[in-house]
């Protein structure tokens, strides 16, 4: 996996089709979640939307804001098609690592319930639920370095 670069116009038409999958649709959104990604990425210097790639080809998607505590909260959509393959995975570690984000102490994801997926995967990364709900139902997976 190459490294992050930052979301453009130009991925879009390659991302769009990844949120046409009904997994992705449930969890995620529709195909504005990553034009709306990249419009608050323009417009905020705190929100950051970025590419993972392989060979040049989009396969993740992060969506990363950063706060004046020192926290950044993240969303991460793959390409279904490439799913159970360990891109979800090198992407958060790539971002884990990215030195955009060196003054993060703590990362956190927001989940809904009865998403077991992203629980697993969460946990398998050393991410631990926070004790409550966040105000929008989500229960946080936080990592803190």
């Amino acid at each position: 996996m190459h490294d992050l670069q930052d979301l453009c116009q130009g991925h879009l038409p390659q991302i769009a089709p990844w949120f046409d999958d009904p997994v992705t649709r449930r969890w995620l959104g529709g195909r504005d979640w990553a034009e709306n990604t990249l419009l608050l990425a323009k417009a905020d210097t705190n929100r950051h939307g970025l590419i993972a790639s392989i060979e040049g080809n989009p396969v993740a998607l992060l969506d990363v804001e950063v706060y004046a505590d020192s926290s950044a909260s993240f969303a991460i959509v793959v390409d279904p098609r490439l799913r159970q393959r360990g891109i979800a995975t090198r992407a958060l570690k790539a971002m884990l690592e990215f030195t955009r984000f060196a003054t993060v102490s703590r990362f956190f994801a927001g989940v809904e319930h009865g998403n077991e997926s992203s629980t697993r995967f969460l946990a398998r990364l050393g991410f631990t639920p926070t004790a409550k709900p966040s105000e929008q139902g989500f229960i946080d997976y936080e990592l803190v370095r």
